[in-house]
């Protein structure tokens, strides 16, 4: 960890993308200690579109309420999707990925045609269908996104794990007769793992954007549910007289990516 932590180190600007993401989960870890949650809902009309003051440090939305409690707790909601659907879409991708490169033949072309097709729809538009059939809520959203990780994340790891397949260890595992779920899991998937966690970096940020962009469009997370997306949205009517609402929700949005873009830069430099 130590070396890692090194060769990481050496790139400044990621070391700086870690620091933004850190103070961020500090200030949405323990929101509950510094801010309440009924800040979050509660309006207060006569002082709506207040620009940030010291009693309201990112101002008001038009509904009065505290803008910094609905962005602080919106990122709970919009860093738990991305971070969801993330997660749900590696472990699929890897597996069907792991699972073609390994078996090859028959089942590793059909398996990739359909995740082809799958890879040509837009990544937002596929999700917007889904969420339209399914109905706007958090899971709907979360299963939305997920399905669009997947063929991403099922190519790369198919290219890592073909890499492989031919080392010395997986010929030795088979000869001595490790099932092939045994050898995807123990030894296939740990040893293409750099690639996997690097690219994870990457599809997070992209789906911090997608999840985000549903909502803005409407069809994601609903009021009054806090999400960075939703109060963008809520703000576009409010350009003039509350400019500081889209101004600091899609600041929040972009330093978040940047961050976590960041990151993934300095991963790479440590896993290659």
């Amino acid at each position: 960890m130590k070396k890692m932590w090194k060769k990481y180190s050496k790139n400044k600007m990621s070391v700086l993308g870690f620091v933004i993401i850190v103070l961020l989960l500090i200030l949405v870890i323990f929101a509950d200690l510094y801010i309440g949650y009924d800040k979050v809902l509660a309006q207060d009309v006569k002082n709506k579109l207040q620009s940030p003051s010291l009693s309201h440090i990112c101002g008001t939305d038009n509904l009065g309420r505290d803008l910094f409690a609905r962005l602080i707790y919106g990122a709970r909601v919009s860093l738990g999707i991305g971070v969801a659907a993330t997660f749900a879409g590696m472990m699929i991708g890897c597996i069907l990925g792991a699972a073609c490169a390994y078996i090859g033949g028959i089942f590793d072309n059909a398996v990739m045609r359909i995740l082809d097709v799958l890879y040509c729809v837009p990544f937002v538009l596929q999700a917007m269908l889904i969420v339209a059939i399914l109905g706007s809520s958090i899971p709907n959203l979360i299963f939305a996104v997920t399905v669009g990780n997947i063929p991403g994340y099922a190519k790369v790891t198919r290219g890592a794990v073909i890499s492989v397949t031919e080392r010395d260890y997986v010929k030795a595992a088979k000869v001595s007769g490790v099932s092939t779920g045994n050898i995807i899991l123990k030894y296939i998937i740990p040893n293409a793992a750099g690639v996997l966690i690097t690219n994870g970096a990457f599809y997070l940020a992209d789906t911090l954007l997608a999840s985000s962009g549903l909502s803005f469009l409407g069809i994601g997370v609903q009021p009054p549910i806090p999400e960075w997306g939703s109060i963008l949205s809520s703000g576009l009517e409010y350009m003039n007289s509350g400019p500081h609402i889209v101004i600091l929700s899609g600041l929040f949005i972009a330093v978040t990516t940047v961050g976590i873009t960041l990151i993934g830069d300095g991963l790479r430099d440590v896993f290659e």
